[in-house]
């Protein structure tokens, strides 16, 4: 308890227990919902604390504090078959979204490409009327001094 407290004094935030996606530990964690279950917890809130209580116990063994969240409201064995295909559906919109974001970043590179292009153009441009200017200008004095002599 005491050292909840401290994290939550350091982070600001309680501490939530967190273990990798197929560890171990989460499969015991599944194993011990589903023993529950078939124990036949009537009360949804004890399914739940006793959960929690297992995964705060397993998280304080192991001291994993930093990958996927098992604070959830309800253990995932009872998740219901409509959640997945949502997750499925969000992960479409997702790629979907990302690509869009690949060919705006695509599409602005081509555009800077063609500008910085068009830039060297008109520099060359300048550079070359420069060049003429001054050798016209030079002429221009070389038969203005030969006018005068």
């Amino acid at each position: 308890m005491a050292d909840s407290r401290k994290y939550t004094k350091l982070y600001g935030k309680p501490f939530t227990p967190k273990v990798g996606r197929n560890s171990v530990l989460l499969q015991s964690l599944h194993r011990a919902v589903r023993t529950m279950e078939s124990q036949k917890h009537q009360n949804w809130d004890d399914t739940t604390r006793c959960y929690r209580a297992h995964a705060a116990l397993s998280c304080h063994l192991c001291g994993s504090m930093d990958q996927a969240d098992l604070s959830v409201t309800r253990p995932p064995s009872l998740w219901e078959p409509s959640r997945k295909g949502q997750s499925t559906q969000e992960s479409e919109r997702e790629r979907e979204t990302e690509k869009r974001r690949e060919e705006k970043r695509r599409e602005e590179k081509r555009r800077e490409e063609k500008r910085r292009e068009e830039k060297r153009r008109e520099e060359k441009r300048r550079e070359e009327k420069r060049k003429s200017g001054t050798n016209t200008q030079a002429m221009r004095e070389k038969v203005n001094r030969e006018i005068k002599l």
